[in-house]
């Protein structure tokens, strides 16, 4: 890991962005090991982004604007996805009603 003294301010606000994009991707279950996901860590995560863009505008340069921008669109991607995820699994799951009608009619 590089020690946060070598870094210039361009190169660290690129880590931080990065920083907060992977812990919204983890939140959405994007990580390999990741099962659940906690879809308020991630929304939080987003507003944090996105008031770095905020905060930031007309002080970036191309290339900061670039990679805080593509952080912010892959982390509400990750997040859309994992919204639909989260609604599909819901639908395939029975609801308590059906699982009571299910054990009723196999008495």
């Amino acid at each position: 890991m590089v020690a946060m003294s070598t870094l210039n301010s361009s190169e660290a606000f690129i880590l931080l962005v990065q920083e907060h994009l992977a812990h919204a991707l983890l939140a959405c279950g994007s990580g390999e090991k990741t099962k659940e996901s906690n879809l308020e860590l991630a929304k939080l995560e987003i507003s944090v982004l996105e008031t770095l863009q905020e905060k930031t505008r007309g002080n970036l340069s191309d290339e900061e604007q670039r990679i805080l921008a593509d952080a912010l669109h892959e982390a509400r991607m990750a997040f859309v996805w994992a919204c639909q995820k989260k609604e599909v699994s819901r639908q395939d799951s029975p609801t308590p009603s059906e699982t009571s009608t299910q054990q009723t009619s196999s008495s």
